[in-house]
């Protein structure tokens, strides 16, 4: 299913190329040619730039990738999580902004490594949900279970901190640490 959805797009650049070569036409060689540029580029993007959803983009939180990949994968088990109410509920949120042009090599690279998540899909789009629904939920679950993590790692790292008398600026605190006292 993954394949047929690029096979789409790849279809959808070729329409887009011959449609800017049509209307450059008349403009001249110089802007057919970035246009065609421009194609490539966003198709090469779509390759190239699919990351799965549970990869983290800062090293900071790379320790973290094991375990947000497995609350990720574990969404596509949760049939529950992908109905009309939540899709409705997600569309108000984000004020009916469409959340596929940027998400979509992140939903490639997501359906490709999680062969359930496309089994859920097929399932659900179109009878119950559109396709916009299905990743707009599926995005904002993504979303929370980044949250989450992230916060659980911050404050565990806060409280971390605390524990060993470390100060925010990475010194240490007054009341702890190896600093000698003032006299």
């Amino acid at each position: 299913r993954a394949r047929s959805d690029i096979m789409s797009f790849e279809r959808l650049f070729g329409a887009a190329e011959r449609a800017i070569e049509r209307f450059s036409s008349s403009s001249g060689g110089a802007a057919l040619e970035a246009a065609r540029q421009r194609a490539e580029q966003a198709q090469a993007e779509l390759y190239d730039g699919s990351v799965p959803p549970w990869q983290t983009l800062s090293e900071q939180f790379a320790i973290l990738e094991e375990e947000l990949k497995a609350r990720i994968l574990a969404l596509s088990a949760q049939q529950s999580l992908f109905t009309t109410a939540a899709a409705e509920q997600h569309r108000a949120a984000t004020r009916h902004r469409s959340v596929l042009p940027g998400c979509l090599p992140m939903a490639t690279a997501a359906l490709e490594a999680d062969p359930q998540l496309a089994q859920l899909r097929f399932r659900l789009v179109p009878r119950r949900l559109s396709e916009e629904d299905f990743w707009q939920v599926y995005f904002w679950h993504v979303a929370t279970a980044k949250l989450d993590l992230c916060n659980d790692f911050a404050s565990a790292n806060a409280a971390k901190r605390d524990y060993l008398g470390v100060s925010q600026a990475g010194g240490a605190s007054a009341g702890g640490g190896n600093a000698p006292a003032a006299a």
